[in-house]
């Protein structure tokens, strides 16, 4: 009987804000100057309940004024009780240019909430989000906005830092104008970012954190403009607002954004390592856990159908995907495992060190059993608790129980296997179990050899790659379309082989060298052709494939002769029955022929590589060190890929026996870097250069100063003294001032460079 409240309440324009709620009595809204009524629909939530709109004489709508118009609404519950709803409706004129409302269709809540005469905003966007749409809401339809000078709807795309949206509205008459801004703050990317552009990291590089921007900001008045990413000039200026780099006092607005700085940033190309997305998750939601359900479902399924070899390999996958996610990506799980002490191998071998003294201590070798270190450790245990060090004697009994935890059932040591290498072993099981239930499927026999391959087990390895090789798969792969017109996999076989050959490099061993050759020249031969068609003729040479190739057809025949017994068989039986024999079934039309139904997929066409020339430059030096031909395909990658090292190093090591210089000449056309960016791999081929040069004393040549001078700057003065004594003895000071002032980035003409050299007696 006392209620008095509002079940609903609306307008005919506009919207209310805040959104009706019936515990809130106070409302605004904005109209446009077209607005010339506004009525209101309330409904009580008490059917006994009365209202009225105060001053418009029981009706319900409201004539308009320009600016604030107060409308009221009086609620009468059964029992007498009042209530009063207050509507602020704010007519604006045509030439004042507001907005109703302003939002972003994200939901990010905006910094404060949005008032029609609050003009400046703040949000954040989470790391992932790379654009937004931000909705103003005009009151009046014949007002213009844009948002950053561009229509309503369109996508707004985020800086890596700060990104300013700039909403302008032009009022109905278009006689004046408003912007309302709103700063959008993207999370700060976690990981480390690397520009692939060097002169782009040098622009964009925070001289405080030596990282990329973040956040940019400059010094209001610097010259030349000194930019900080914002939370490191803020946290070096807590206390003293004076520029770091100058001292110089700060002006009031001293902290300028640099919006343009930030999105040129963003639109660099950059590349980043990640730890698969993030370092840690908490239980339940890692990807970890994901796969491991995967993995339970595919268990799951192997228990109702253990005969299915696509369940064994898909697990097999699962399997192989946790060893990437937790080795090679680092995703760790937050658990906590009683009993079990989790070290890093830096404390782990701490602790062996440890041991190793107390047990020479007790008389015991630093390599004793693991009996004599347990006896040794209880030992120093007692003697400790007899001198009342009870400190280091509870330290003592930690390692103790430490290494008593690596002991196994027979008393010696644990083998020490990581959880990340179980699933590969795990992973290897699952697809030979794959491969137990389809011996010739071509997929299982590949994949079980690039495992077997990645655990250095050349010769089963090399097994298996032969055998997924030589047949040829009925439908493409989708990770490796292996067939034998495939280049890639005949590299992979090539490069098996030669593995093999390599742990064993006897004569009886050199057909494994000559099959690789004649697979890399097959994967040459074969660039810029489909992956389908007949066997390449380097591959029908090798004798493994000649023997696979006979046992095929040994059980085509086999099969034949049984399938023509059988048929004979059932022909007497329908004879003596008295029955017409019935005539075998054509075959059914095959292929891609116009009867045929087309191949939904296009072959594959083999790339064009220097590795496979590389490789075959490896093989022909392993048969013949002064290999002419290995020279060539060496060169060849040289003209294909001029940054590879290795092309440069091996055809060096080539002509060192032959022709020592001509090597230089080989390393002298590698192209190399500006100094500032150059790297130890760069450093090692300036390093043979300068060495071949100053072993044969061809002090003069125009190569050694550069070579000499980049090889200084990166390994450091030390590692050129003796080369820099041998030419002080030949009394070569012009070239020692230029290699001194080149590593020092200096002129030669320097105040304190001349007097060192003045000192060294060169001038």
């Amino acid at each position: 009987m006392d209620d008095c409240n509002l079940r609903k309440l609306s307008l005919s324009a506009g919207t209310l804000d805040p959104p009706f709620n019936p515990s809130i009595l106070n409302y605004k809204v904005t109209l446009g100057n077209d607005a010339v009524n506004l009525t209101v629909h309330p409904v009580t939530s008490d059917n006994h309940a009365t209202y009225q709109v105060i001053g418009t004489g029981g009706n319900k709508t409201v004539a308009l004024q320009d600016g604030l118009n107060k409308i009221e609404i009086e609620v009468a519950a059964e029992d007498g009780t009042l209530k009063r709803y207050k509507i602020e409706a704010t007519k604006l004129s045509s030439s004042t240019p507001l907005l109703s409302g302003l939002k972003i269709a994200e939901k990010l809540p905006l910094d404060p909430p949005f008032s029609i005469n609050e003009y400046k905003y703040t949000c954040t966007a989470p790391l992932n989000m790379i654009s937004v749409v931000v909705q103003p809401i005009a009151p009046d339809r014949n007002m213009k906005v844009t948002v950053n000078g561009s229509e309503i709807g369109n996508q707004t795309f985020l800086n890596i830092g700060h990104t300013k949206v700039d909403v302008n509205v032009t009022s109905a008459d278009g006689t004046n104008s408003q912007i309302y801004q709103i700063i959008i703050s993207r999370v700060q990317f976690p990981w480390s970012i690397n520009f692939t552009d060097h002169n782009e990291a040098l622009k964009y590089e925070c001289p405080i954190s030596l990282r990329a921007y973040y956040q940019p900001v400059s010094i209001k008045g610097s010259d030349p403009k000194h930019i900080f990413s914002s939370s490191c000039i803020k946290f070096l200026t807590r206390k003293t607002k004076c520029d770091p780099f100058d001292d110089t006092p700060f002006d009031p607005q001293w902290c300028v954004p640099e919006y343009e700085v930030d999105k040129r940033m963003s639109a660099a190309s950059v590349y980043c390592c990640y730890r698969y997305r993030v370092p840690y998750y908490e239980d339940g939601k890692s990807p970890l856990d994901a796969l491991h359900k995967a993995a339970v479902d595919y268990a799951l399924a192997i228990k109702l159908k253990p005969k299915d070899p696509a369940l064994h390999f898909h697990l097999g996958v699962v399997l192989e995907e946790h060893y990437y996610a937790a080795y090679t990506y680092g995703v760790v799980k937050k658990i906590e495992e009683q009993g079990a002490e989790k070290l890093s191998a830096a404390e782990t071998s701490g602790r062996n060190d440890e041991i190793a003294v107390i047990c020479r201590l007790h008389g015991f070798k630093a390599d004793c059993t693991l009996q004599q270190q347990l006896k040794a450790l209880d030992m120093e245990y007692h003697q400790l608790k007899e001198q009342g060090q009870s400190a280091k004697s509870d330290y003592v009994q930690t390692l103790y129980n430490w290494k008593a935890q690596q002991t196994g059932k027979d008393g010696k040591l644990k083998p020490v296997v990581s959880d990340e290498q179980k699933y590969i072993e795990w992973c290897l099981l699952k697809y030979m179990d794959a491969l137990s239930l389809q011996p010739q499927s071509w997929e299982y026999n590949f994949h079980a050899g690039r495992l077997y391959l990645f655990q250095k087990k050349n010769h089963d390895a090399l097994k298996h790659l032969q055998i997924a090789l030589a047949q040829k798969p009925t439908e493409p792969s989708i990770r490796v379309q292996t067939t034998p017109c495939n280049g890639n996999a005949l590299y992979m076989l090539g490069l098996a082989l030669m593995v093999e050959y390599d742990n064993e490099p006897t004569k009886d061993k050199t057909i494994l060298l000559e099959d690789a050759c004649l697979c890399f020249r097959a994967s040459i031969s074969l660039e810029n052709k489909p992956v389908v068609g007949p066997p390449p003729e380097e591959l029908t040479k090798q004798k493994w494939w000649r023997d696979w190739r006979m046992d095929e057809t040994l059980k085509a025949q086999q099969q034949q002769q049984h399938q023509q017994q059988q048929q004979q068989q059932q022909q007497q039986q329908q004879a003596t029955k008295g029955t017409a024999p019935t005539a075998p079934a054509p075959p059914k039309a095959t292929g891609t022929g116009h009867g045929g139904k087309p191949s939904p997929i296009p072959p594959a066409i083999n790339p064009v590589s220097f590795a496979y020339r590389l490789a075959l430059a490896r093989a022909l030096s392993r048969l013949d060190e002064l290999s002419a031909e290995a020279q060539n395909y060496y060169n060849e990658v040289i003209k294909m890929a001029p940054g590879v090292h290795d092309a440069y190093i091996e055809l060096a090591d080539l002509l060192l026996k032959t022709n020592p210089l001509q090597a230089v000449d080989v390393y002298s056309k590698f192209p190399l870097k500006p100094l500032d960016s150059q790297t130890f791999d760069d450093a090692f081929i300036t390093g043979e250069i300068v060495r071949l040069l100053m072993k044969y004393e061809k002090y003069d040549d125009k190569r050694l100063a550069p070579n000499l001078i980049a090889y200084g700057r990166v390994m450091g003065l030390a590692s050129i003294d003796n080369y820099i004594n041998t030419l002080d003895r030949k009394m070569k000071n012009e070239l020692l001032m230029k290699v001194y002032a080149g590593i020092h980035d200096k002129s030669i003409e320097d105040t304190e460079l001349q007097a060192f050299f003045t000192f060294k007696h060169w001038i």
